[in-house]
């Protein structure tokens, strides 16, 4: 009758390949700092900067939009107070 096979353990990859879990850390750490990190930074600064052209945008342009409108508004009110004095000056 044969011998049941003791089932082989499962073997992390890091001891594996002779690397302490530390080590292990350690490296993907690095990797992460070296990698992901520079992109999220220049994530950051293209919105930063994107969101700053925005702001000096909208500072130019919303002066000539209010003045624009400012200048509409008086015309639709002293136009027809205009009108009317000069019908009564006419008249």
């Amino acid at each position: 009758q044969p011998q049941p096979q003791p089932t082989p353990q499962a073997v992390p990859a890091a001891a594996a390949v002779g690397i302490s879990k530390e080590e292990l850390e350690k490296l993907i750490e690095e990797k992460i700092n070296a990698k992901v990190v520079p992109l999220i930074e220049e994530l950051i600064r293209s919105k930063l900067s994107e969101v700053y052209i925005k702001a000096i945008a909208r500072e130019i342009i919303e002066p000539e939009v209010n003045r624009e409108l400012v200048r509409e508004i008086v015309r639709e009110i002293a136009e027809p107070m205009v009108k009317e004095v000069l019908e009564e000056l006419l008249s």
